[in-house]
Formats: structure tokens, C-alpha cells, sequence
């Protein structure tokens, strides 16, 4: 996957994209042109996607529909809620007994929210910094289990979702309960510095 912003590729990874194209591999870009090859002008990468356009998909952005079809997985799926305005990002694990997923809003300053629908027949949230593991609130459809999440800026969440039942507590959860992490100056100055150097 190329994404929006590439614009440059160096030459070993340009070789590796040829191999894999070459062995039967696709690439979904989500740029429209990338050109520059190891940092000059060049139409090598641009040249080499359009020699295997069955392989080669270019894309609109995340909402593209050819998105969608490339990477739903039967029994899961995200949808972010119309008044999510984060970076909403997971990786999923499929284990022996159920599902590990891990679910990161980028954004600094706005919420993401998000319902999930996911095989299974308990859902489980662990926070690693308390210990505290609890049952989330999920409603059971014939085409899975479904529950909402809702992420601060910069937050982050792990869930398990479990092939077996749960007799965990229910997650307990007010409006406005949660504590901001608010970072100290001398962090936030480093963060700066090293971020925008």
C-alpha cells in the first residue's frame, strides 16, 4: 500500500515492489504519482505500476469504494460515525480463541468514534496502565457481535474479542468520567522540538 503523501521511494524498495509485482503481488496507491526515485526526478515507479495494471490499483482515499471491497473481511468491519473527526487506526490478531484488537485515534485534538462488528460472543477491553479488564456492552445480531467505541484525541484502546462467554463485569462508564493525561511543559516542549525540528 502507497500512501497519499509518498512521493519519493528509494531504489531498494523500488526493486522490492518490482519483485513482488513480478511474483503476482497488488499494490494499492493511494497517490497518484510518486516521482521521485532514491530523491530525483525520475518516471521509473510510475512507469513500473502502469506495466501491471491489473496489480496496480489506484485509489480516491480511504472512502473509495474499491477500499472498502479490498479490505473487508467477512465477519468484521469498522465504520467510523458520521461525527468522528479523529484518525481512527487498528491492527486485529486472530487467535485460537478469539480476536486481539488494538485501536489508536492519531488525531491530537479531535474524538474518534466508531462501531464494530466483529465475530465472537464477548468483548473485552483491557487497560494496560491500571490492570483493570472488564466486559464491554455488546449487542448480539445473527451476523455478529456489535459495539461502539469512542477514543479521545491521542487515545488508544485493547480489546479482546472472545469466542467463549464472559463473566467479567460489565465495563462501567459516565458521560464526561474520563481523567485527562495532561503533559507536563518540559514533554511537551521536547515533543515540539523533536517533531518539528
Amino acid at each position: 500500500m502507497i500512501p497519499a503523501s509518498m512521493e519519493n521511494i528509494d531504489s531498494t524498495t523500488y526493486k522490492l515492489m518490482n519483485q513482488f509485482l513480478a511474483g503476482g503481488g497488488k499494490i494499492i496507491s493511494f497517490a497518484s504519482e510518486i516521482t521521485y526515485l532514491d530523491g530525483s526526478k525520475s518516471d521509473a515507479i510510475m512507469e513500473m505500476l502502469k506495466k501491471y495494471p491489473e496489480q496496480c490499483l489506484f485509489v480516491n482515499g480511504i472512502s473509495d469504494p474499491l477500499v472498502k471491497e479490498i479490505f473487508s473481511r467477512e465477519g468484521f468491519s469498522i465504520s467510523e460515525l458520521s461525527t468522528s473527526h479523529g484518525e481512527l487506526y487498528h491492527q486485529r490478531r486472530i487467535l485460537d480463541d478469539g480476536q486481539l484488537l488494538i485501536l489508536v485515534n492519531s488525531s491530537e485534538d479531535k474524538s474518534s468514534t466508531a462501531s464494530i462488528k466483529a465475530m465472537g460472543k464477548s468483548v473485552i477491553i483491557m487497560d494496560p496502565v491500571s490492570g483493570m479488564i472488564s466486559q464491554v456492552p455488546a449487542t448480539s445480531g445473527s451476523d455478529g457481535l456489535y459495539f461502539n467505541v469512542d477514543l479521545n484525541p491521542v487515545g488508544s484502546a485493547l480489546y479482546f474479542i472472545s469466542s467463549g462467554e464472559s463473566s467479567l463485569p460489565l465495563l462501567q462508564t459516565s458521560p464526561g468520567g474520563e481523567t485527562p493525561v495532561i503533559p507536563n511543559s518540559e514533554f511537551s516542549e521536547k515533543r515540539k522540538k523533536y517533531t518539528h525540528p
